[in-house]
């Protein structure tokens, strides 16, 4: 059975019966948050509750869609009343205040946060911008492939491939792959991405935030600061040496597509529009390539 799984906050209201599966009182449902792989417990619950039922995860309670005609009615016909996000302490902490487009709320700044960054995403591709940092890049990443003698994965030159061809994309050159700042740069988002694939038990427990603090959490925020250092250094010189009749990458595009909002958005709107979200629409971009990834592994 193929199963379509998505996890909604409970800010809109679903037509029909939602049921909600047993859960324990503070833990919510312990099979769930102990789960390995989520979508199987979500299949078993399917076929024990239905296709639309609710999981509580703390203090949380999720709407679990698990059928092509529920996630369409939700997220297609009527997406504006579930787009909204439940509140997270740890996704507030990496996303800078929730600045970021994919945990953000569905507000005006959203909204026009989520339309520069398409608008800078069309303008980068005009020409041959992509096609030319794609070629470098895999012609840098396909003879470390060829000097394999015998059967191998191929899964850690795809990584190195990908990443280097979305730093490419957003900083304007392929860099080489033994790059100090490029190793290190990856070698940060790809920790980032490999610890926080689970979450984090203060999520479930607010106020542990307050009296005592894991260490795998400790060590996630210094990593994210540490993410965020390098690509505020990288938006700052591109901010600095800006040229609207040269632009070099995606972070050019960024820039370019917020002044151009300067001559046709409302003014109180685009004023809670910082460079902050720009930056983390960068941040967006290379989280996104490590969960490509793991759909690449799954599959």
């Amino acid at each position: 059975m193929k199963v379509i799984s998505s996890c909604l906050p409970l800010t809109g209201s679903y037509e029909g019966n939602i049921i909600l599966t047993s859960c324990w009182p503070l833990i919510g449902s312990s099979e769930a948050a102990q789960a390995t792989f989520l979508h199987e417990v979500f299949e078993k619950y399917t076929k024990k509750y239905g296709p639309v039922f609710t999981v509580s995860l703390g203090p949380y309670q999720m709407v679990v869609l698990n059928d092509i005609n529920s996630v369409s009615e939700a997220l297609v016909k009527r997406k504006a009343d579930f787009a909204n996000r439940p509140f997270f302490h740890s996704v507030d902490r990496f996303t800078e205040g929730g600045k970021n487009i994919a945990f953000a709320n569905y507000t005006p700044t959203w909204k026009l946060h989520r339309k520069i960054a398409g608008k800078a995403l069309r303008q980068y591709m005009i020409g041959n911008h992509f096609e030319a940092v794609l070629h470098e890049s895999t012609n840098k990443c396909l003879p470390l492939m060829a000097k394999e003698t015998g059967a191998f994965n191929p899964e850690n030159y795809i990584d190195l491939m990908v990443f280097n061809i979305l730093n490419a994309v957003c900083f304007g050159k392929s860099v080489d792959l033994d790059d100090p700042e490029f190793v290190t740069f990856m070698k940060i988002d790809h920790e980032l991405t490999e610890m926080t694939g689970k979450g984090f038990v203060e999520d479930m427990f607010p106020i542990m935030y307050k009296i005592w603090t894991t260490n795998k959490y400790r060590t996630v925020t210094k990593l994210a600061d540490e993410l965020v250092s390098i690509v505020t250094k990288k938006f700052n010189e591109h901010d600095k040496t800006f040229n609207s009749d040269k632009i070099r990458d995606f972070t050019d595009s960024l820039i370019l597509a917020r002044k151009e909002a300067e001559q046709e958005e409302n003014d109180e709107v685009l004023s809670q529009l910082t460079n902050t979200h720009l930056r983390q629409t960068l941040m967006d971009i290379f989280n996104g390539e490590f969960t490509n990834m793991w759909h690449i592994k799954i599959l």
